[in-house]
């Protein structure tokens, strides 16, 4: 007997600020994939997502799909939408001196703020990565209030307490502090813009660096973000790889006047010092005739 395919279902997601969402699925569907396509077809603007989707009184596992869990569209699923802050944030000073690949002496923290609600935070350059829960609490003007549960196996979990500051004349200035981690960091898209990632920092540091004689496909495979976290490099090493010739001639270029404006040694002569007149001898008994 030949396998049948699987049919399609028809099913309604009900949002609670929101109209009812129609959907048409395969039973396969695996709920993390629905949860987009109620987003998408819910028109949902990009700072909220669902967070979860409900079927009577139990919350449907991600990884399961329709057909698993044994759901037939015959009843409505409940989608729970939340808002969320999403993207990269960084901090960055590079110190100038020592070796230009490894960036150890580099001070950085990086923040990543994920769509499923969790953070990772890094507050050393190349240290691990601590996973957090995070919540947005009220807003208050260009404020707005952040809320930091550790998830580990600890009992009662760390919780810390954050500011998400937006600025009110640039959206794209977003700074995000958590004082008792010692956490402060702003937007990566607006430090691309400054040119103050900390990619963008080391590779600049590494073409200054005078002992700089590698060829570039050296320097982009050995050349890496100091950051465990933000999630830029190929963007920021594919726009380092073209403007390489560039770096490179203004390099050369500078060399070159150096070199020219230098003084040769064999040009270099000495300044005659002006001779002085030497005072007349006045002879004995010699008077000078009066002037008329």
């Amino acid at each position: 007997m030949a396998c049948q395919m699987p049919r399609r279902m028809r099913l309604t997601a009900r949002l609670l600020s929101a109209s009812p969402v129609e959907l048409v699925v395969e039973p396969s569907v695996k709920v993390a994939t629905l949860k987009l396509l109620i987003e998408e077809a819910a028109q949902l603007p990009p700072c909220r997502v669902v967070r979860c989707l409900v079927w009577g009184v139990a919350e449907l596992p991600e990884e399961a799909s329709l057909q698993e869990l044994g759901f037939d569209g015959s009843d409505e699923l409940l989608a729970l939408v939340s808002d969320v802050l999403v993207g990269d944030f960084e901090f960055c000073i590079p110190v100038y001196s020592g070796c230009p690949c490894c960036g150890f002496n580099f001070e950085i923290q990086s923040v990543q703020f994920c769509a499923d609600g969790t953070a990772l935070i890094q507050a050393e350059p190349w240290e691990g990565t601590r996973r957090f829960l995070y919540k947005l609490g009220e807003l208050r003007g260009a404020e707005r209030e952040l809320e930091f549960e550790e998830a580990a196996d600890v009992t009662p979990p760390a919780v810390y307490a954050g500011t998400l500051y937006v600025s009110t004349t640039d959206p794209m200035y977003r700074r995000v502090k958590i004082p008792e981690l010692g956490i402060d960091v702003e937007d990566v898209q607006y430090l691309k813009q400054q040119d103050r990632t900390a990619l963008q920092q080391k590779l600049e540091f590494f073409f200054s660096h005078p002992h700089f004689n590698h060829s570039r496909d050296w320097v982009m495979q050995n050349v890496c973000n100091p950051s465990a976290v933000t999630t830029y490099d190929a963007e920021i090493l594919e726009a380092f790889w073209w403007s390489w010739p560039r770096e490179k001639q203004n390099q050369e270029a500078e060399e070159l006047a150096e070199t020219y404006d230098a003084i040769h040694p064999k040009k270099i002569r000495k300044q005659k010092i002006p001779e002085q007149k030497k005072p007349r001898r006045r002879v004995r008994g010699h008077r000078p005739r009066p002037r008329d």
